[in-house]
């Protein structure tokens, strides 16, 4: 393919850019797309015009290959005149994102294909922060509105009871309790509050070292928590440790005698916890709001889960664990076990 001042400006692009034949042939590259490959494992120099991107592609355990390569193909047959995707490419030490661009190139009567990827990071990031902490806010609101608003609700059925300046006693205790209601609901905001405000740093942690940091702060005999797999995660200490204490925290067990564990996925992790009561059938309502009161503190329960896990640009749902009990999977696109060599 002659290299023109059309191919000279791509070459001095930001982004990785590589130009395909009508088979997936790559033939042409430009040198973000040589320096990217140099830095994430390729040989120095090794020469990518000649291979089959398409192929390539297709060898990868990636989960999100095979959409690229459906756009991809795509694009070559003419069904599409383009196609816009981003997808994760998480590094061991960092995460990342890219926009992969596909379209059509008409040159010398013969159809090309042009993919351009382009580092959309912090963009991504961004709008995780900007949309997780719309649903902390979310949580935030609901739970004042049904917290508070209850407590006054019966503030003023005991104030109604009152005589002159007397009451009798369960008039008397009613009130007592809203008010210790409505100072638990403003704690539990406080708290939440300092989750929304905080400016997280994503970063290599080890998995045992966030897991036992939560696990401490729940005053939880340490025999009880066991780290099956000690894998590193790329995440904000402080957001994964909520994560699991909420996890580990979830008041419908019985968490003196829980045994949790956490076992490493392929591009997920599990916790598994070992409690006796079945998972229910709709699995999805255990991580909606339902506040708990629990030994005089109040408690979102499993609701900060997702919020939570979504500020990460993780999933998280719930199944039964092999060995009984409960296990939660919590999704992170990260590569935590490889496929055996």
């Amino acid at each position: 393919m002659d290299v023109g001042l059309g191919a000279s400006l791509l070459d001095s692009y930001p982004h990785t850019i590589a130009v395909l034949d009508g088979r997936g042939r790559i033939v042409w590259v430009n040198e973000a797309w040589r320096e990217f490959g140099e830095s994430n494992g390729f040989a120095p120099g090794s020469e990518p015009i000649g291979q089959n991107y398409l192929d390539a592609i297709e060898a990868t355990d990636d989960p999100y290959a095979q959409r690229a390569l459906d756009g991809i193909t795509a694009v070559l047959s003419g069904d599409r005149v383009a196609v816009c995707k981003v997808y994760p490419c998480h590094g061991t030490d960092s995460l990342r994102w890219f926009r992969m661009r596909t379209f059509t190139v008409a040159f010398s009567d013969e159809r090309y294909c042009l993919v351009a990827h382009e580092d959309v990071t912090a963009e991504q990031i961004g709008a995780l922060l900007t949309e997780g902490r719309r649903e902390l806010a979310d949580l935030l609101n609901e739970m004042l509105l049904h917290e508070v608003g209850n407590a006054l609700t019966s503030a003023d059925g005991a104030l109604a009871q009152f005589d002159g300046l007397t009451a009798d006693e369960s008039a008397m205790h009613r009130l007592t309790r809203a008010h210790e209601r409505i100072e638990q609901s403003i704690e539990a905001a406080r708290r939440l509050f300092q989750l929304i405000q905080h400016r997280p740093s994503f970063e290599r942690q080890s998995v045992e070292d966030v897991a036992t940091t939560a696990w401490d702060a729940l005053g939880r005999d340490a025999d009880s928590l066991v780290v099956a797999d000690d894998f590193p995660l790329i995440c904000s200490s402080v957001l994964a440790s909520a994560l699991l204490k909420v996890l580990f925290d979830s008041p419908i067990r019985d968490t003196d005698r829980c045994r949790v564990t956490i076992r490493a996925g392929r591009r997920e992790f599990y916790v598994d916890d070992a409690r006796s009561d079945s998972i229910p059938e709709n699995t999805s309502n255990v991580f909606e709001l339902s506040p708990v009161l629990d030994d005089g503190r109040y408690a979102f329960g499993l609701s900060l889960a997702k919020p939570l896990a979504h500020l990460h640009g993780w999933d998280i749902s719930l199944d039964s664990s092999p060995a009984g009990g409960w296990r939660f999977v919590v999704r992170t696109e990260q590569l935590h076990l490889r496929e055996p060599s």
